[in-house]
């Protein structure tokens, strides 16, 4: 198997869409599906960001880059819990760094269930609108 498509596979294992990768590692979607069909290569530096981003042991950056398989890769889901550790450390780290958005985020779950999905509605509009600007 290729870079290309064990990178879409890692991709598709985290339930991510090409644009939400893109967002995390500082692309456009097209650069994505560029990766994924073998038509655009991960300079050094951008598969050194891409460990950083998504927490990624050398073994695994060595099975994703190579295909070398080691017996700590076997379960896919090692690489789901290390992503969704990352990014629910990241999130932490962000509402302790914002006390202003940690105090609303509180108090919003305060509300009743369907005020809290009008919320997460606008919530998702306005970040979809600003991922499209990029």
């Amino acid at each position: 198997m290729s870079f290309s498509k064990r990178f879409k596979e890692f991709r598709e294992n985290l339930g991510l869409t090409q644009q939400e990768m893109a967002a995390r590692l500082h692309k456009q979607q097209p650069d994505i599906s560029k990766i994924e069909n073998g038509e655009k290569e991960l300079t050094v530096s951008e598969l050194n960001e891409f460990r950083k981003t998504f927490h990624l042991s050398n073994e695994v950056l060595l099975y994703l880059t190579y295909g070398i398989d080691s017996e700590s890769l076997v379960a896919k889901t090692v690489i789901r819990e290390r992503f969704e550790d990352a990014e629910s450390q990241r999130i932490l780290e962000y509402l302790l760094e914002h006390p202003n958005f940690k105090n609303l985020l509180s108090r919003i779950t305060l509300l009743p269930e369907k005020n809290q999905q009008y919320i997460a509605q606008i919530l998702n509009t306005i970040v979809k609108t600003e991922e499209a600007r990029k």
